[in-house]
């Protein structure tokens, strides 16, 4: 994964979770099927940010 996500053209924000296996454990988790919103919470980010590094996971990215 890109140390930056791009959200608009040529505005780039940062993870929301710097370390990459730390984004991985939490991916992985939520693919065996933790609940999104618990993860969310234990680590301080949106729902959307677990989903997200979810699906970049299933994705391969």
């Amino acid at each position: 994964m890109n140390q930056q996500t791009q959200k608009m053209p040529g505005k780039f924000f940062p993870h929301a979770i710097e370390d990459e296996q730390t984004r991985i454990r939490i991916a992985e988790r939520a693919q065996a099927g933790e609940s999104v919103s618990a993860l969310a919470e234990e680590y301080g980010v949106s729902t959307r940010t677990v989903m997200r590094y979810r699906d970049a996971l299933e994705g391969g990215e």
